[in-house]
């Protein structure tokens, strides 16, 4: 079923049906994790975006992924508008703390939660509470790793902002 090293899912349809949802997730476990343990790439990327769909089907199935995905030279990331998507405090934090590079945007938390789950000083919270954007001129994104926290600023292209821009989807015109 996975027959390409770029495979995307799309799982919106599924919403109406969590038994199909559900269903549709574990097979897709179970053959994603007979490639990893197979050695079928040489590297891996899984990317889960809107990953509060996932959590409250496969908790336990996407805890064991980011505690062992490495060691099959894979990586995982997750995408979600607001951090209290990951839950409780101790997943959220097994979640973090498994995570070497974190990126936030405008509005991604508040105060008190980047204190309580990543431990942060005053001055990285302040960083991530100042991130803004003045559309279509530029975004800012504040990043976090072991070695690194900084605030960068993007200034986009016209075609790249309407690329990436999903305000109003269904009224733009299509690109290619």
């Amino acid at each position: 079923m996975i027959t390409s090293q770029i495979t995307a899912f799309d799982f919106k349809e599924l919403d109406s049906d969590p038994v199909l949802q559900r269903t549709a997730i574990l097979l897709l476990s179970e053959l994603l994790w007979s490639d990893l343990t197979k050695g079928t790439y040489s590297r891996t990327l899984i990317v889960f975006d809107e990953v509060w769909r996932f959590f409250a089907q496969s908790k336990s199935f996407l805890e064991e992924m980011y505690r062992t995905l490495r060691k099959y030279r894979a990586g995982i990331v997750s995408i979600t508008q607001n951090l209290a998507d990951y839950g409780d405090e101790a997943f959220a934090k097994m979640i973090f703390t498994n995570s070497f590079t974190k990126i936030f945007l405008q509005n991604g938390a508040a105060a008190e939660f980047l204190k309580e789950t990543f431990d942060l000083p005053n001055t990285d919270i302040a960083r991530a509470l100042s991130v803004t954007s003045k559309k279509p001129v530029y975004s800012e994104f504040f990043a976090l790793s072991p070695t690194m926290s900084q605030v960068f600023r993007l200034y986009p292209t016209p075609e790249f902002y309407q690329l990436a821009n999903t305000e109003n989807v269904s009224t733009r015109k299509d690109l290619n």
